[in-house]
């Protein structure tokens, strides 16, 4: 079975989902779909954000369980770079550690940015989205 060998984390509306499209175009690399697997975040327990659409976009989209973690790269066989994407996983200290005991010692490339332009963004997107 073929788990990741990298993760793309980092803060939301840092490049993440950019960064992933580039990635997912190299014919050597296996990406899951879809991006956001948010395990490593939520392992073993459903996750239960109360905010406006959390159910839709986040509660009910989230991996929790390793079986199905793992079901996410069943067709990675063949693929010399196996990758996820959850910007998440930067939320939480746990976080690095828990890759580390499942996945190994794999790469993790963190997205960043400014800070200001980030609220900015990111309240721009929950506008557009319903979420505020």
């Amino acid at each position: 079975m073929k788990l990741p060998n990298f993760i793309i984390a980092g803060c939301a509306k840092s490049g993440t989902t950019s960064l992933f499209q580039y990635m997912s175009l190299h014919p050597d690399i296996f990406l899951s779909t879809p991006k956001e697997l948010r395990y490593f975040f939520h392992q073993e327990a459903r996750p239960d954000f109360n905010g406006p659409l959390d159910e839709m976009r986040y509660n009910a989209t989230a991996v929790y369980k390793w079986e199905d973690y793992c079901q996410m790269f069943d067709e990675a066989d063949g693929y010399s770079v196996v990758g996820e994407a959850s910007p998440v996983y930067m939320v939480s200290k746990e976080v690095p550690h828990a890759i580390a005991k499942k996945l190994g010692q794999i790469k993790i490339i963190v997205m960043l940015r400014n800070p200001v332009e980030l609220a900015f963004s990111a309240y721009k997107h929950q506008v557009r989205n319903g979420g505020e």
